[in-house]
């Protein structure tokens, strides 16, 4: 494996004052300080009785835990004291030079959809869905739409094909004719994945254009997001990528609306957080975001790691490589904490959940191969190393419950120990530090909570967007159950995760599948075969727990409920019918559910009338 070094090592280009790192102090600061305190505390409990293997694995695996506890933590304080203290979150945290209301882009851009294997249905109406929105705006003669297919099942190819002949013809009745250019290609072979699919549009065609708006199959843009995002390139000639916050929508099952609403909830100040330290070396999602194409094809080819196994071959995980290898090129990268207009959506069950962090957990782990690369910034060093901590911290908190519980069951079975003293045998007690425990125990949980808590109080400061959300208590309620459900399901994952770096390990590379879409239902045989290990081990915990140590039952409740309930929960949360029941109600309900963009009701009502649902009065509404 080997990064060539670029041709010219020179200062990253600059827009923003220097000044303006005094953020990055800041925050790492705040978040230095709160993970030393934390391990110095920790390390006072468990050296209380001596220093043991067991002690010192505790003090380790909860040193580095916390320290993404920590930043977690800030990254929501400092988001949330943005929207609350600054008129303008977007252009403080990402202070480049913006369009006036009037100003459309006249730079070329392509915008650009890679599938594969994917429902064509679902495809072509999110596309259409964009277009038609592009196609109301002035300026839309500079964009070109271009769906690249890598599918290799021929009888979808062929029903992409037809419905991308299909979908011209309404565009050309439905706009006069007067509409963006759609293009169909179809790659014979998926060499090197989505990032073989990127290079062939950019070998093929990206000399027509100065940029380019990345998609996924399952994305939808506004057409005023599109022409921000390209005047923004347009103004900002010093920036190589710009990322949007999309929004997750459309789902109907339970887990899907769940994750849905969290994410709806929190992702914009969180994303507020992040930018206000990362500048313009910010990351890139993959999708939903621009690019300048001619220094994304001089800059950001991505290399093959060398040897065998899952940490060789090509790059799993491309964007945040790209967002580096741009960066390096003295290009810009920044994050945009607004997501209006920006939609993807999310997978309906915890399998498949599950299954698309398998291969992203593969290709974070790659990133680690990668930390040393020549030229690569600190800071782009630094999204590397977080985005494999992401999934390496599941692991270390398995381990960490494991030592804890290990320790306590210990020192419940072994035999009370006697010093002489005066002649006289006298016990010596175990040492146990409870209040010091019991207060850290508390902080951690706090700092997990708080940015859940303070993304509730800042909608429910906002009074537009607190009816966005249902209202107060609508909003308040919907808020505890998805903590509730984030706190039962968090265990789960934590063994999905743990069991994924175990193979990765071992040499067991993910093949590379089709994500599923829509709502697919479990059935109880899935979820007991897919979560045996989870469903094992919550029982386990539960007896131990009982027989050796239940005073610390309450603190061990929402693993061990977790990990034994597993089974109903995925079965559940997997079903349409639940997740529609609560919306009857508002519950869990987002601003898109309760009031859908134009772009989104047409989604909705295509997807309605292929179920057979009667919607044409609602098609015909959006779609005029």
């Amino acid at each position: 494996m080997q990064i060539d070094e670029p041709d010219l090592l020179q200062p990253a280009r600059r827009d923003y004052p220097v000044f303006l790192k005094w953020r990055r102090a800041v925050y790492f600061a705040l978040v230095t300080c709160t993970a030393i305190y934390g391990a110095w505390t920790m390390g006072e409990i468990v050296v209380a009785n001596g220093v043991t293997p067991t002690s010192i694995g505790i003090f380790v695996l909860f040193a580095v835990t916390f320290s993404q506890v920590a930043a977690f933590f800030w990254t929501g304080v400092i988001g949330f004291a943005i929207h609350i203290f600054s008129r303008n979150p977007v252009r403080f945290t990402s202070p480049l030079k913006y369009p006036m209301d009037s100003l459309a882009a006249t730079i070329r851009t392509a915008v650009v959809m890679p599938v594969y294997n994917e429902q064509p249905e679902r495809v072509i109406t999110g596309l259409e869905a964009s277009i038609h929105s592009l196609a109301s705006l002035e300026g839309w003669q500079q964009f070109e739409f271009f769906l690249l297919s890598d599918t290799t099942d021929d009888a979808i190819a062929a029903d992409e094909l037809q419905m991308v002949h299909d979908l011209r013809l309404r565009l050309t009745d439905e706009l006069t004719g007067d509409g963006p250019v759609v293009h169909y290609r179809r790659r014979e072979q998926n060499i090197d994945r989505k990032v073989g699919n990127i290079a062939d549009f950019c070998a093929n065609w990206g000399d027509q254009f100065e940029a380019m708006i990345v998609l996924d199959a399952d994305s939808v843009m506004s057409g005023e997001t599109m022409q921000q995002l390209a005047a923004l390139m347009q103004l900002n000639p010093a920036v190589g990528i710009i990322q949007t916050v999309p929004l997750p929508v459309n789902q109907s099952t339970l887990f899907a609306r769940m994750i849905q609403f969290g994410g709806r909830l929190c992702s914009e100040m969180l994303c507020a957080g992040k930018s206000f330290w990362q500048l313009g070396e910010g990351n890139y999602f993959g999708h939903n975001a621009i690019i300048r194409i001619k220094p994304f094809i001089e800059h950001c080819q991505l290399p093959v790691l060398s040897g065998r196994g899952p940490l060789s071959g090509a790059i799993l995980s491309h964007d945040f490589v790209e967002a580096a290898l741009m960066r390096r090129a003295g290009w810009q990268v920044w994050n945009l904490p607004d997501g209006s207009g920006s939609f993807e959506e999310l997978p309906s069950n915890i399998l498949d959940y599950a299954r698309r962090d398998r291969r992203w957990c593969q290709g974070n782990l790659q990133h680690l191969r990668l930390l040393f690369t020549p030229g690569f910034h600190p800071v782009s060093r630094l999204h590397l190393l977080m985005g494999a901590l992401s999934f390496i911290s599941s692991p270390l908190w398995f381990c960490l419950l494991v030592l804890g519980l290990a320790q306590i069951v210990s020192q419940a079975l072994v035999h009370m120990e006697y010093v002489v003293s005066d002649n006289y045998l006298l016990p010596a007690w175990p040492v146990f530090k409870t209040a010091e425990a019991l207060s850290l125990l508390l902080m951690t949980m706090a700092m997990l909570l708080m940015p859940k808590v303070l993304a509730v109080m800042l909608a429910l400061s906002d009074r537009s967007r607190r009816t966005a959300f249902g209202g107060s208590l609508v909003l308040s309620s919907g808020a505890f159950l998805e903590i509730v459900f984030a706190a039962l399901v968090a265990p789960v994952l934590m063994v999905f995760h743990s069991v994924f770096i175990f193979l990765i390990v071992g040499g067991w590379a993910v093949t590379w599948n089709a994500q599923p879409r829509g709502n697919r239902g479990l059935n109880v045989t899935e979820a007991v075969q897919y979560q045996a290990l989870q469903l094992f081990l919550g029982v386990t915990l539960l007896i131990l727990i009982s027989r050796f140590t239940p005073e610390h039952a309450v603190w061990l409740s929402p693993v061990v409920a977790g990990l034994v309930l597993c089974v109903p929960m995925a079965v559940i949360s997997s079903k349409a019918m639940a997740g529609l029941w609560l919306l009857r109600w508002k519950l869990l309900a987002t601003p898109e559910e309760l009031q859908a963009p134009p772009e989104l009701q047409l989604v909705q009502a295509r997807d309605e009338l292929l179920s057979g649902a009667r919607v044409l009065p609602l098609l015909k509404q959006t779609t005029s």
